[in-house]
């Protein structure tokens, strides 16, 4: 196993889905992994003890990403008897379908406090404690979502957040720099949600250029990439097989015989 000379990683919702992924990748490396998550404590525990059981190292910490008031409590808890903390990977995320017709205030907020606040303040709060002796290893990567290059109006709370997400990313890269570098991957169609059913699933993941959108392992490779790369920062890899070329005018959901 790889060693990244005995240094954390903290991953937001690495319990379950892409972050599970992420977060087996890291331990693949080498990283010792801080797997946060909310609701989903059973599966991360299951996770950490199957990267301990694979030689490698990590632990759970648990926080409600919608309450701003935990935020420095979970990265106290995921530096508590754990190697230097130097990259964070804001992941974790509300999904949930609204449209223009059926927005209410409340699945606005819900939205934007985990998709967009919750990672501006880890990452300010991150950026304000992080260790001096490491400026030139010390990384951020946001979660994005192709959507931010090809807008359609479906799911509009998740997407409008996930657009403030990507602003806060180039933000945050001048801002932030050289103390940290600042950069987001913005995926396609990885793993079935929402409610959408297999057959539009392998639909959507076949609309692409390429005929193929994404997969968790793509995602890990990407952000292996980032950290791994000192001179990329302010960058957003899309990792989509090219479906945003094609503008679709709907979420592939209710493309692909779903909806």
């Amino acid at each position: 196993m790889a060693n990244r000379t005995k240094r954390s990683i903290l991953i937001t919702g690495g319990g379950q889905r892409i972050g599970a992924a992420l977060v087996r990748s890291c331990a693949r490396e080498g990283w010792f992994v801080a797997v946060h998550c909310h609701a989903s404590v059973k599966e991360a525990e299951t996770l950490v003890g199957e990267i301990r059981a694979a030689g490698g190292a990590g632990k759970v910490v648990s926080a409600d990403l919608s309450n701003p008031a935990a935020i420095p409590g979970l990265l106290l808890e995921a530096r508590r008897n754990a190697p230097p903390l130097i990259a964070l990977v804001n992941n974790a995320s509300v999904f949930e379908y609204d449209a223009v017709g059926s927005l209410n205030a409340e699945g606005i907020d819900r939205h934007l406090a985990v998709n967009l606040r919750a990672p501006v303040l880890l990452s300010q709060a991150f950026n304000d404690t992080f260790g001096d002796g490491y400026k030139d290893d010390g990384c951020i990567i946001n979660i994005l979502d192709n959507k931010v290059f090809a807008v359609n109006p479906d799911y509009f709370s998740y997407t409008v957040s996930k657009f403030g997400l990507h602003g806060a990313t180039l933000a945050m890269a001048m801002a932030m720099a050289p103390r940290l570098r600042v950069n987001a991957i913005a995926p396609g169609i990885t793993l079935e949600s929402g409610g959408q059913g297999e057959k539009s699933f392998r639909d959507g993941q076949r609309m692409s250029p390429i005929g193929r959108v994404c997969s968790a392992d793509d995602i890990a490779n990407a952000l292996s990439f980032i950290l791994s790369t000192p001179s990329l920062n302010g960058h957003v890899i899309t990792v989509d097989g090219g479906q945003t070329l094609q503008r679709l005018p709907r979420d592939v959901a209710f493309l692909g015989g779903g909806g």
